[in-house]
């Protein structure tokens, strides 16, 4: 588990610029219905940002690391 901490670093980096850049696009779509919050719809968001790319290798990369921990003998 300690030689992927950088890795773990690194996807967590990106997820943070990831929702950084979300939350200063002019492109987020917003949905406020009368007497509720109004709240970011991620995944339309993602696509209207042209995020969902690296969002989506970001996250297969992270599934990916989190097997190989999981199944390496160094457990």
């Amino acid at each position: 588990m300690k030689q992927y901490k950088n890795h773990f670093l690194v996807i967590l980096a990106i997820y943070f610029l990831i929702f950084l850049t979300m939350s200063l696009s002019p492109y987020v779509i917003v949905s406020g219905e009368e007497n509720s919050l109004s709240h970011i719809l991620f995944f339309a968001s993602l696509i209207s940002t042209n995020l969902i790319v690296p969002f989506a290798l970001n996250t297969i990369y992270l599934i990916y690391l989190l097997f190989k921990t999981i199944m390496s003998p160094d457990n």
